[in-house]
């Protein structure tokens, strides 16, 4: 858990109060050689749920493990999906995307590349019922619950790996 706990205080600081966001689950993301094509990486935002949770009540922090050279970055983009901009993965260095930011893997060559995902969700009463929604969906094997230390279910099938290629 060290690598949440470094980056909990500055999610913290930019998240809507009363969400008491809490970090909840992580996975790998893996992009494998030789990259994602445009149409197998499509625009998204994290944590959409039948019942929307109001921005900046959820975070995904992404953060580099392995990144050669030339890795693939992360497009961002506008409430109008235009494209605003590719950032950059660095070893050392997270990037936070609130629950309204549209993004995707930047489609294009590229080496394998990791990334861990950590997912901070608002464990309010009223917002937990969307966001355990969207744990249950990407993360279905093991994800915290509100105050709890410990995961539902701590056994994870070899298939329960995402790929970017089928996000």
């Amino acid at each position: 858990q060290g690598i949440s706990d470094e980056v909990y205080p500055a999610v913290a600081a930019a998240a809507l109060p009363e969400a008491q966001l809490e970090f909840c689950a992580a996975s790998l993301v893996v992009l494998q050689s030789p990259g994602a094509q445009d149409r197998s990486v499509p625009p998204h935002r994290d944590w959409e749920a039948t019942h929307p949770l109001p921005r900046r009540a959820a975070y995904t922090v992404l953060v580099p493990l392995v990144m050669p050279n030339a890795a693939a970055g992360l497009e961002i983009f506008d409430d109008a999906f235009e494209p605003r901009g590719v950032y950059r993965y660095t070893i050392g260095e997270a990037i936070a995307v609130d629950n309204h930011t549209t993004h995707r893997t930047q489609p294009g060559q590229s080496p394998t590349r990791i990334l861990a995902s950590l997912s901070y969700a608002p464990t309010a009463p009223k917002f937990w019922k969307s966001a355990e929604e969207v744990l249950r969906c990407q993360t279905p094997h093991f994800y915290r619950t509100p105050h709890t230390r410990i995961p539902i279910c701590a056994s994870i099938p070899q298939n329960a790996v995402k790929r970017d290629e089928v996000v």
